[in-house]
């Protein structure tokens, strides 16, 4: 009580926290969510817990493969964040092995030929082949007789290649029988025939 009967006016400040946010924080894409949260709080009132901060996380969930930044909220308004405010995680490319088709080698017919995976070895539950959205690049035109390589090259940023991101094939030479037009069977003359 003021003396003489007055009143005053006083400031009841927010508290400080440090929020603590999980500490895995890196994964691999396996086409399922990823997510983290704040799991503890320090410089909290007595007898105050992580649950009388009603925290709200933002951005805290991803399933493709890339780097994110969660950001924490309090619904509290007796604190207020000091450090902790937000986290970054990350996920990773998934590897993968690709497996080409084993038929490697064509006979030269004039046309441009290449061979292409079959396989891929390690997907994420729930993805195929198709998924990786793949292209192809061959040097050189591929038309002709000669060796050749083949690149796949990976639409799908969920994803990288560990193996077999090349593969050889041959494009054989084409064998042919010559026939002879007209007379193949001369008796000598003494002149040329």
């Amino acid at each position: 009580m003021i003396a003489g009967g007055g009143s005053a006016l006083f400031i009841i400040e927010r508290r400080g926290v440090t929020l603590v946010w999980q500490e895995e924080r890196t994964f691999t894409y396996d086409g399922t969510e990823k997510s983290i949260t704040v799991v503890s709080a320090e410089n909290l009132a007595s007898g105050e817990e992580l649950a009388d901060l009603n925290i709200s996380c933002l951005n805290n969930s991803a399933s493709d493969a890339g780097e994110y930044t969660a950001s924490a909220v309090l619904g509290s308004d007796n604190y207020t964040i000091t450090s902790g405010a937000s986290a970054s995680f990350t996920i990773e490319k998934r590897g993968i092995t690709l497996v080409w088709e084993e038929d490697n080698v064509f006979i030269y017919d004039g046309t441009r030929n290449s061979i292409v995976v079959e396989s891929a070895e390690n997907l994420a539950g729930g993805d195929s082949l198709n998924s990786l959205d793949l292209t192809y690049r061959v040097n050189g035109g591929a038309s002709d007789a000669g060796d050749y390589v083949t690149t796949a090259i990976l639409g799908n940023d969920n994803y990288t290649i560990t193996s077999g991101e090349s593969a050889a094939f041959t494009i054989a030479k084409r064998e042919v029988t010559l026939v002879w037009d007209g007379e193949t069977s001369f008796e000598y003359s003494g002149e040329a025939q």
